[in-house]
């Protein structure tokens, strides 16, 4: 146990340390990336008394932190992960991994870390560390934790063995191949389901952790799954497969119990026994839901196919039988004999399959995303509800409605098919019909539309976006109504500028209690909308200064927002960037709790369970990411850790923004970075990286890194300046629009006499290599380029395939971030006028591009169409080819190779330095393949 001001030295009594001018300061090389740190997984104690966080190195080991906000005791664990506090604040589990290197060495061998387990109790700093432990589950509530320990190589059960640990007095009691283990919601019972090697004694039993008893709720020779809690621990369900060798997939029953701990009321869902159960579908066991008021259980069902033992039988009693039918054969015009048995396409019985997908034109999804989905396509089960009070069974999805959501109380639910509108070019269409469960019955709901329906949580309403506005069903009545059209402002994304024909809204925050409002979001504020459109009013007011609030939720156990409860709302400055909190009570106006010129994840804030003590980070691009602590309305903030301390001792940049006007006259934003050595008065080089609105990151945090290509802090450290102008669009024109947006943007701060107009650099990747790409086809302004998988000729592009998920490319061209209005056969020049490949006669920069071979995301070929063009033209082109990488490098290797080639393209072309041997004679496939042997050699 140590103090917190002295691990690592990270606490800081101030933010703020004594300045020291730059030229007492040291430089930033490469060699000092490697000390710089990352803060990852604060969480806070229920009690609000522990806060733990993660310390990670890029290089160097990890290490855990346990914090004590009160006595700032420290606990601290190398290669700690993974951890959490038990309910009753007393204890900390963690997994215990191993160092950078051993992973590494691991990772070579193909093998994985076996983890140890820690238990440490907070009170008086004791630890218990048990080996071979994978992880970890602790319950809501309650003294117990269940550890999960490795396989053995030679085990054949599907199960593992679990411990159940108590932490009152240490003891354990091991459970044998589980395959599925719970806790309920309260923690005092646990069930499990064993699944032993040799097939004999399947079970579903159930320990009450209080009384030790165990129950045996059900035991076979054929196994158990999918074990159910419903949400409040009162009821259990699980799967039974029911064995029939005449059937080709397994089929199951469901098991459930409702009154757990009390009466035990077992109740059977036996498939063949069920009225209106369909002929040939079987039960499967993807998955149980219970509903809120445990009345029904939903699950799936699935065709059902004999075996072929089955089907042979069947064709041998009909061949026996008087209805025999003659196996009649097709002359063929090779003069096939009659009688010989062929498959559906016509292939003899036994001959090997052909190896050949058939592309056709009225797919609904195209081949490769067939293959891509296949798995999930080939398990689809229909959703299905069994009524437990009537041991009813009602089938709500089938072949003509494959797709269900189901209303707040499961009483209904929404059925939509997408059929009849495919194959689909541009936007998803579907029909949607809603459905009451007890009867069947089924209502059209919405003919064509593209969106999203949201079911309110208590069932009496449903809410979607269309024309513009929102609209509220009412389930009872049936009857639509729109709640936004008379507000005065719009509820749809007015920034939005891609050519999709349905606007998008600005989101939904979620519902009161008792669906009393449903709660809005426009460009700015938080609405409060009776669903029946009797009334609505405006919770935060951000409009008039631009300020974006957005409701932060700290608790999601309940499904709606209790008006009785405080309520949080992140804000973020729309111009200024500033960000913070504030929190509301029901029926007054928001309160500011904070609102700061630094970055506040709203994602970062939580609150302690039991206690009203809060946690969040916040960094600046100055300021390394701090972890801090505070009361109640967010007072008596107490700084826990401030990452990278040794930050004062380096030249640092800084950022701020820039306020510019496109050739449009759009006022716009960008972030610039300031060289770490500034000097006012003197001339600097300068990159500009670009991809689309860029200007949220004035206050990121961004570690130097050897493994980073595009890292801001790199290029600052080494003297230049840095821009990231924001890019706005015209229809039809993505390239021009960039050259609109970016070319102002350099100009302005050329304008301010700090750079030096013959070193600037331009890059991006992906999208931002496109524009990229493109832009230097327009302007000399560059006197180098990086583009990382750019697209190069967009109508061939377009044509090609998105392998990372097997799409095609035109929803990308046509509602997405192309943004053309049209296919290219309709405005052909438009597409030739912005791929870079069409232009590339007028570059006079030059560009280095990189792939991956195995790009899933922009063709590779878009790269060598490229290369061959400026080749041609004998303009300076280099492209870097990256082997098995996808749409950016990852292989450790990799990283660093292209950091560094980057690094001396810019050092090159920019600031004169010599050049590397490949920029200036490339590296001959025969040289390279001589190093990889030579170094085989030495291995």
């Amino acid at each position: 146990m140590k103090n917190l001001s002295v691990i690592l030295g990270l606490i800081t009594i101030s933010l703020f340390s004594i300045s020291i001018s730059a030229q007492e300061k040291k430089t930033l090389t490469p060699d000092d990336y490697d000390q710089w740190q990352s803060l990852r997984s604060a969480v806070i104690s229920q009690n609000g008394e522990w806060v733990a966080y993660q310390v990670t190195m890029s290089e160097g080991n990890d290490t855990l932190y346990m914090v004590n906000t009160s006595t700032d005791t420290v606990y601290k664990e190398a290669f700690g992960t993974r951890m959490q506090f038990t309910a009753d604040s007393k204890f900390a589990t963690y997994l215990i991994g191993v160092s950078k290197k051993e992973q590494e060495k691991l990772k070579k061998k193909k093998s994985s870390v076996h983890y140890k387990l820690a238990i440490l109790n907070l009170e008086n700093g004791k630890k218990d560390i048990y080996p071979e432990v994978s992880g970890v589950t602790l319950p809501k509530e309650g003294s117990h934790l269940l550890l999960s320990m490795y396989k053995p190589k030679e085990s054949k059960a599907k199960g593992t063995d679990k411990v159940l640990y108590d932490l009152t007095d240490k003891s354990m009691r091991t459970l044998g191949n589980i395959t599925s283990i719970s806790f309920n919601k309260t923690g005092n019972l646990l069930a499990y389901i064993t699944e032993p090697a040799n097939a004999l004694g399947y079970g579903v039993e159930v320990i009450d952790l209080k009384s030790n008893i165990v129950r045996v709720l059900a035991s076979d020779t054929s196994s158990f799954s999918k074990l159910t809690w419903e949400k409040e621990g009162n009821a259990l369900a699980f799967f039974h497969l029911l064995k029939n060798k005449d059937y080709k997939d397994d089929a199951y029953e469901i098991i459930a119990y409702r009154n757990v701990g009390k009466n035990w009321n077992k109740e059977v869902f036996n498939p063949c026994q069920m009225d209106g159960f369909p002929e040939m579908m079987r039960v499967n066991n993807s998955s149980l839901q219970w509903a809120e008021d445990n009345s029904s259980l939903f699950f799936g069902i699935q065709d059902q196919e004999l075996s072929a033992k089955k089907k042979e039988e069947i064709s041998k009693k009909k061949e026996e039988g008087d209805e025999k039918e003659d196996v009649k054969g097709e002359d063929s015009e090779d003069g096939e004999k009659k009688g010989e048995e062929k498959g559906e396409d016509g292939e003899k019985k036994g001959e090997e399959l052909p190896g050949v997908d058939v592309w056709h034109w009225k797919d609904s999804k195209i081949q490769p995303r067939q293959k891509m989905t296949y798995s999930s396509d080939k398990n689809f089960s229909y959703l299905c509800m069994w009524g437990l009070d009537e041991n009813s069974f009602r089938q709500i999805a089938d072949s003509t409605m494959r797709k269900v959501r189901l209303t707040g109380d499961q009483k209904n639910a929404i059925v939509y098919t997408e059929k009849p509108y495919e194959p689909q070019f541009r936007m998803t269409y579907a029909d949607y019909y809603f459905m009451d469960l007890k009867t069947g019955d089924k209502k059209e709901l919405l003919k064509n539309f593209t969106g999203y329906i949201s079911p309110s949580p208590d069932g009496k309403f449903l809410l979607y976006f269309k024309d513009r506005n929102w609209y509220s069903y009412d389930i009872e009545t049936a009857k639509h109504v729109n709640l936004t059209g008379n507000q005065g402002v719009p509820f749809w994304n007015i920034r939005d500028d891609h050519p999709a024909e349905v606007r998008p809204s600005w989101g939904l925050s979620g519902w009161t209690k008792d669906d009393k409002y449903a709660l809005i979001n426009d460009e700015y504020d938080i609405w409060a909308f009776k669903p029946d459109g009797s009334g609505a009013m405006r919770l935060t007011q951000g409009r008039s200064s631009e300020d974006r609030f957005r409701i932060k939720r700290l608790d999601y156990e309940k499904d709606y927002l209790d008006t009785k409860e405080m309520w949080f709302f992140s804000i973020t400055g729309d111009k200024t960037k500033k960000t913070g909190f504030y929190s509301m009570k029901w029926g007054k106006d928001p309160v500011e709790l904070m609102f700061v010129d630094k970055a506040i994840s709203s994602y970062s804030l939580s609150k302690a369970k039991k206690a009203e003590r809060y946690i969040w980070t916040e960094n600046t691009y100055e300021q390394s990411p701090t972890l801090v602590v505070a009361d109640a309305g967010l007072t008596n903030a107490k700084v826990i850790v401030q990452t990278n301390p040794q930050q004062k001792e380096y030249a640092w940049g800084r950022a701020e923004l820039v306020e510019f006007t496109n050739k449009n006259g759009k006022a716009l934003q960008g972030v610039l970075h300031y060289p770490a050595d500034y000097e006012e008065g003197k001339q600097y080089p300068m990159l500009i990286y670009i991809y689309e609105i860029l200007s949220n990151n004035l206050h990121r945090y961004i570690n130097p890194s050897t493994k980073s290509f595009y890292n801001i802090t790199n290029y600052v450290q080494q003297g230049f300046f840095v821009l990231q102008p924001d890019i706005v669009y015209r229809l039809d024109d993505p390239g021009f629009s960039a050259v609109e947006c970016v070319v102002p943007a350099v100009e302005k701060v050329i304008s301010t006499g700090m750079i030096d107009e013959a070193k600037i650099g331009l890059m991006g990747h992906s999208w931002g290599a496109y524009q990229t790409a493109f832009i230097i086809t327009q302007t000399d302004l560059f006197s180098a380029a990086v583009a990382g998988a750019p697209l190069t000729d967009m109508i061939s592009m377009y044509t090609e395939i998105y392998w990372n998920s097997g799409s095609p490319n035109q929803g990308i061209f046509e509602t997405s971030q192309g943004r053309f209005t049209k296919p290219f056969w309709e405005i052909r020049d438009k597409y030739i006028e912005n791929s870079p490949m069409f232009q590339a006669q007028s570059i006079k920069t030059p560009l280095l591009v990189a792939f991956g071979d195995k790009d899933g995301a922009v063709d590779w070929h878009q790269g060598i169409e490229l290369y061959s063009t400026m080749r041609r033209m004998e303009k300076t082109y280099v492209m870097l080819v990256y082997e098995g990488e996808n749409h950016s490098v990852r292989k450790k290797e990799n990283t660093l190779d292209y950091t560094k080639k980057i690094n001396e393209w810019f050092n090159y072309y920019l600031l004169k330095q010599d050049p590397a041997n490949w920029i200036t004679d490339g590296i001959p496939y025969l040289d390279k393949m001589k190093k990889e042997e030579d170094k085989k050699k030495k291995k």
